[in-house]
Order: C-alpha cells, then sequence, then structure tokens
C-alpha cells in the first residue's frame, strides 16, 4: 500500500467519521446492538486514531494495527453482524470523499487495497477473541457433560467436546489437517441404535439419529468451507461460517439433543447451574452484560406492554484510574467487590445489578418511578461515601438515572441514563444527575 497515496484524505477524516456517527445512530444496526451514542462516540474515536496511524504503517504493522482492533470489538460486545455492516458503511465513506475530489486510479486503487487488507485484519482479530471467548464457554459444557451419569453418553458427549476443540485450535492455526474426521461420530451414533441402547431409549434415538447425522452433515459442510476461505486469508467469510457454525454445532447439537436428553434429573439441575455461573461477572458476582441485556429487553417490553414504571441507575467509581495507579489492582479489584456489596445492600427486591465495564456498574430498577430511583441512588452514594474501602480507605461514585418514556427501547434509556452520569461527572462527581 502506498500512505503517499492516501494522505490526500486526512483532512476529510474528521468529515466521514462524522457522517458515519451520524449514519449509525439513525440505523437498526445502533438500536439493536449499541448500547448509547457515547459507546458508539467512543469506538468511532479509536477507529479515526488509527486510521490516520495506519497511513504510516507498512503491510505487517497495518495488519497488526488492525487485528487488535478487531479484538476490541469483540471485547466491546459489538456483534459480528454490526461490525461487519459497520465496515462497509466506512468504506463507502471514504470512497465517497475520495471521489469527491476526483483523485486518480492509482489513489482508488491504493484505498481498495487499504480497505481490503484492514477488513480481513479486523476480522481475523475478531475471530480469534470469538474463538478463545467459545472456548471457555466449551469448559463449562465439559463440566455439564461431567455429570452426565450414563457412561456410554458421557463417553459420546465428551468426543464431541474434543472434536471441537480440536476445531477450535485448527482454526487458530489454519491447519485443516487437525481437524479428526466426523464420520467416526456419525456411525457411533447408529450403532447405538443398534447395539448399546437400553431398550427405554432406542425409541428416541430411533426417531432422532437420522436428524442428528442430518446436522453432522451441515457441520462438516460448514468446516471445510471454513478452512477454503481461511486458506485465501478470507477472514470475513470464514468468521461469518464460522458464528453459524457454532449455532449449529454448539447449541443445536450438544445441549438440545444430547445433554437435555440424557442428563438425569440431578445432572440436569447441576447442568443449569453451571449454565447460571455464565452469567455472571467472575471478579464481582454482578451479572455480565449478556444476561443484562436479556433481561432488559424482557423487561422493556412488559413495561411498554403494561404500563409500568422502570429505571435505570448507571454508576461510575470517581477518579478509580488514580486508584488503580496508587495502590495496584489488586487493591482495585477489592473496591470493586466491596461496591457490589454497597449497591445490594440498598437495593431493592426485583433491581438487577450489572457490570457494564472497569468500574462502571448499572442497576435496572424494575417498577420503580423516576423518584424511587433517585432515591435508591442517592441512599447507594451516602453508604459509599462514608464506607472504609480496605487499603484504599474512602472513595466517591457517580451516578445518572433515567426512567422509560413510552417511546423508549433499551438503547435510548440506557443513553439517557448514561447522558446523566457525565453530567455528574461534569459537575464535580459524587453526585447523582437524572434526566
Amino acid at each position: 500500500m502506498s500512505s503517499l497515496l492516501l494522505k490526500p484524505l486526512v483532512p476529510h477524516v474528521s468529515g466521514v467519521f462524522t457522517t458515519f456517527y451520524d449514519s449509525l445512530l439513525s440505523s437498526e444496526i445502533f438500536a439493536q446492538h449499541f448500547s448509547g451514542p457515547e459507546q458508539v462516540g467512543k469506538l468511532l474515536a479509536v477507529q479515526k486514531r488509527n486510521f490516520i496511524a495506519s497511513l504510516d504503517d507498512d503491510e505487517q504493522a497495518l495488519f497488526d494495527r488492525y487485528y487488535r482492533l478487531g479484538i476490541l470489538h469483540y471485547e466491546k460486545s459489538i456483534p459480528f453482524e454490526a461490525f461487519l455492516a459497520g465496515s462497509k458503511m466506512l468504506n463507502r465513506g471514504f470512497l465517497e470523499a475520495m471521489m469527491s475530489q476526483h483523485h486518480d486510479a492509482d489513489t482508488y486503487l491504493a484505498l481498495n487495497h487499504f480497505f481490503e487488507s484492514t477488513s480481513e485484519a479486523l476480522a481475523k482479530g475478531y475471530m480469534d477473541a470469538f474463538v478463545d471467548s467459545n472456548i471457555d464457554d466449551l469448559e463449562q459444557i465439559k463440566a455439564a457433560v461431567q455429570l452426565t451419569e450414563v457412561g456410554y453418553h458421557r463417553s459420546l458427549l465428551l468426543k464431541h467436546y474434543d472434536w471441537l476443540m480440536s476445531l477450535f485450535e485448527a482454526i487458530k492455526r489454519e491447519d485443516v489437517s487437525q481437524v479428526p474426521v466426523l464420520d467416526g461420530g456419525v456411525q457411533e451414533i447408529r450403532g447405538f441404535v443398534s447395539e448399546r441402547l437400553p431398550e427405554t431409549e432406542k425409541a428416541f434415538w430411533i426417531n432422532r439419529s437420522e436428524s442428528v447425522i442430518s446436522i453432522y452433515d451441515r457441520v462438516l459442510i460448514h468446516v471445510r468451507n471454513i478452512f477454503f476461505f481461511l486458506g485465501r486469508k478470507s477472514y470475513t467469510e470464514a468468521l461469518s461460517l464460522f458464528v453459524n457454525l457454532l449455532e449449529v454445532y454448539k447449541f443445536t447439537l450438544v445441549f438440545s439433543n444430547l445433554v437435555s436428553t440424557f442428563a438425569t434429573a440431578k445432572a440436569q439441575r447441576q447442568v443449569e447451574e453451571i449454565l447460571h455461573l455464565s452469567e455472571k461477572d467472575a471478579l464481582t458476582g454482578a451479572f455480565n452484560r449478556r444476561k443484562f441485556d436479556q433481561v432488559t429487553r424482557l423487561a422493556v417490553g412488559e413495561a411498554r406492554d403494561n404500563g409500568l414504571d422502570l429505571s435505570l441507575i448507571i454508576i461510575d467509581i470517581d477518579h478509580f484510574k488514580k486508584v488503580n495507579d496508587t495502590h495496584g489492582h489488586a487493591a482495585g479489584d477489592e473496591a470493586l467487590r466491596n461496591l457490589v456489596t454497597l449497591i445490594r445492600g440498598t437495593s431493592r427486591k426485583g433491581d438487577l445489578l450489572m457490570r457494564y465495564g472497569g468500574e462502571e456498574f448499572v442497576i435496572l430498577c424494575q417498577n420503580t418511578n423516576l423518584e424511587g430511583a433517585i432515591c435508591s441512588a442517592e441512599n447507594l452514594l451516602q453508604r459509599v461515601e462514608s464506607h472504609d474501602f480496605p487499603t484504599i480507605g474512602r472513595l466517591t461514585v457517580s451516578a445518572g438515572v433515567a426512567t422509560m418514556t413510552g417511546d423508549d427501547t433499551t438503547a435510548t434509556l440506557f443513553a439517557r441514563a448514561d447522558k446523566c452520569l457525565y453530567r455528574a461527572k461534569d459537575q464535580g462527581r459524587n453526585r447523582v444527575v437524572s434526566q
């Protein structure tokens, strides 16, 4: 890539990103996948800095930069389809800016090559982060499988687990030869029906085995296509297929058709407990964003349909970076756990607490009007201000509060509470600001 050919676009970067920001806020992508305008703004600020800096990169540095940016998008919980659609919108904006300046064909080719390279690097980073995260999910599946009390059921399920783990590793190495052949699993399923199943279970497999085998066939097609695109370094297509593969394989096959069918009542309860743990933030025990998003969407719909009050409180620890820099991350982690305990002590029954990220927490207050939510937030601020945190001493928090209106979505309700939080910070911190 010739960065000199792209330098004339630098004066247009701010305009393109401003247009991109406005387009995102008015699109269905924003309503479905982003928590608020601030999240979009922060991500675009990072992208803007990377775009300008990358014009001085060689090919390897360019790949590394956008690989890291792809990981960031996954860590920020941006779904792949939103990530892909946003990339296309941004690319189109720069092409239009270039065409408006009547640049020559060489500039067009350089820009096109730039976006091909950065899109693949973004997808590769996102894919590797996606694989690593789902390996963690599979560890929970394996723990659930180990609870299956019938030995040959457990053996078959673990074979599926081992195969999928080998697929993850092969994708990371881009080496299809490292994936064991799946046909043996198909034959074992057929063998269960005729040889190993008790009479009470044969009827199930006679009715189900062919449908399960058809799922295997779909999995094999996906795997072949994934490695075809990996071989061409087409990470965007490979990732799209891989996301689809996990839907087909991990959830449909491993959970729906096998674990829930074979586990005893006792094991099934233990499986549910394991899955419940996957909804929690490992450090603080508060709900994670995945669980919070599920519950909030339902709560917003219920409040709208039934005319119920619903409020949101966003809390952020003041000057938390200074806490980590001064006392160390271990003390900071302990402070986060202490804060969760304080929040739970002031919350009412039915309130839902989530760690949104870093030192930021969100409380969903069902059947609570604005005055009630403000009262809860102010009580929390008083308790935090008077609490002695181990090693650190005293801390304060700021809070933004918003209550749902008739036309609110999850995203707009969050955005209004988030704006109130920013106002609380701007006004001096250690205070509650409401809509």
